[in-house]
Formats: structure tokens, sequence, C-alpha cells
């Protein structure tokens, strides 16, 4: 009863002779609000920043993806945060359509929480520069000089095209070997996959962070064969979590959520110009995106 009273009391006065006069509340204007669509340019160029060609160049290249279920492991901090950290990041795969194995399957993405994420690096790159880095020096040197509260790498291999998207159960999937397709100017029998992926957190830069928050982070940097140091800052993004300080997404932005399900939807088996343009185009439809 308290606000009402004092809502009666504000908006009362009374006269000299004492019968009380209803006053009107001042008029209150707002300035219009306007809400604007995303444009096409703006798709392009977020597209632009998250995706390249591959080794093997603009003519040949693909943007790759997983293609099998994904088996996270966390490690690094006490069992029960790991744990919670990864049923959160599975929630968030699950929100996505996205096929993980069961806690039991064999590690192919591997998150390790670490006080020295520096040293560890340096470590993780010594002894396995030839079975995961594959012995690309300077992707191992990117690796290790990566200043930013997360790092990771993904091992891609070229494999044979035709097996069905990861994303989309109503999608027919098919058994057996795949069906090879001959290499013409638009479709390949290859596609490029993720099939192994690292992942290094600085334990002392995430402290404070909401779960749900880095569980997404770690999602999308998973899904993504992104650049580290990717730069969105223009666009809302779980990428920005640590670019924008005071600022704290609790998950997934609509826009990654449309890159991701875009990602996981295009063909596997055309060439990179193609794959992009056909992200780019389910992208903008998912976001309303105008021209």
């Amino acid at each position: 009863m308290i606000l009402p009273i004092l809502l009666t009391f504000m908006l009362t006065t009374t006269d000299p002779s004492g019968s009380p006069q209803i006053q009107e509340p001042p008029a209150v204007v707002l300035d219009d609000i306007v809400v604007t669509a995303p444009n096409r340019a703006a798709v392009e160029a977020f597209v632009d920043i998250l995706t390249d060609s591959g080794p093997r160049g603009g003519n040949r290249g693909q943007i790759a993806r997983w293609g099998e279920p994904i088996c996270l492991r966390i490690i690094g901090g006490p069992h029960a945060d790991n744990e919670r950290l990864r049923a959160a990041v599975g929630d968030v795969f699950a929100s996505l359509n996205i096929r993980s194995d069961r806690p039991a399957c064999r590690p192919n993405v591997m998150v390790v929480i670490a006080d020295d994420a520096d040293g560890f690096a340096r470590a993780i790159s010594s002894r396995s520069r030839n079975r995961f880095f594959q012995n690309r020096r300077q992707i191992q040197a990117e690796f290790v000089a990566a200043s930013a509260p997360v790092r990771w790498e993904h091992r891609t291999r070229v494999g044979a095209a035709g097996r069905s998207p990861l994303i989309d159960e109503r999608v027919t999937r098919t058994s057996g070997e795949p069906i090879e397709l001959p290499n013409s100017r638009i479709t390949q029998s290859t596609s490029e996959r993720i099939e192994r992926a690292m992942i290094v957190v600085n334990a002392r830069r995430i402290a404070q962070l909401p779960l749900d928050s880095l569980a997404a982070y770690i999602a999308f940097v998973t899904l993504v064969d992104a650049p580290m140091g990717a730069n969105i800052a223009e666009r809302t993004s779980i990428l920005n979590l640590f670019e924008t300080p005071g600022i704290v997404s609790d998950g997934l932005s609509d826009w990654d959520r449309a890159f991701i399900e875009s990602l996981y939807s295009i063909q596997t088996d055309v060439l990179f110009p193609m794959q992009r343009l056909e992200l780019e185009q389910r992208m903008a439809r998912a976001l309303d995106a105008t021209d």
C-alpha cells in the first residue's frame, strides 16, 4: 500500500477552500526509437572476418567445419568446475542442434584451464608440433605468442565429400562409403573438415566471468575455425567478451547463432567463394538483413 499512497500524495494538492484538486502529471517527451535492420554489407563483413579460404588458397580453399560428433573434455580446474563447464558448453551445442558424444567418448576437443597459459602453450606446441600443428611453424608461433585469455587451434584435414551436414537432423543421412563426385568449377570431391581442437584458457583471466558466458565463448571457438584476435567490435558477439570492459554477454548473440547455423547448413563440396556466398545469404535471411 505504500507505493499507491505515495503516488496519490505526489499528484494531489489542496486549494485554500480545503477541497483536494487533482493535478495532471507532467508530460514526458520521449525521443523516437529507430530500429534499424542489419544490411548485407555488415553481414558480409562479419563473414569475412571469421572465414578464410584455407591453406590451399582462394581458388581451391574451403571453409572447415566439424563432420563428426564433438567429444569435449575439460581439464585443469577442480573436477566439479570442469564438469559444470562441460555441461554448460554441451547445452550450447544442443541449442544449436550440434551433436556431441556421451561423456565416456574419446575426446576430439580438449579445453585446458591453466594458471600458466603461456607456459602450457609453449609446451604443447613443442611436443605436438607434428601431430597437432603439422609442422606449420607460423601457426605454432601465433599460438604461443597469443596474449588473449583464450587461445585455440584446430587441426583440419581434407576428406571425401558426400557426408551429410552435422547440424540438421532433417537431412537424410548416408550410410557406407561416401559417393565421390568429380571436381568441377563449382563442386569438388573433397571437403575441409575439423578433426581436433585445442583450447587453452588462462585461469587468471576468467575468474569473474559468468559460467554461461565462458561456455558460449568456448562453444563458438570450438565450432568455428576462426582466426585468433578477430576484431568484430562493431557487432554484438560473444567474441567481444574480453574486448569490451563492463559489457558481459550471457550467451551467443543473434549474429553468432545466425553465423554458426548458416555455417553448418552450407554445402561442403563446393569451392570457398560459393560456400561463402551461401553462408552470407543464409545469415542475411536469418537476420532479416536489408540490401
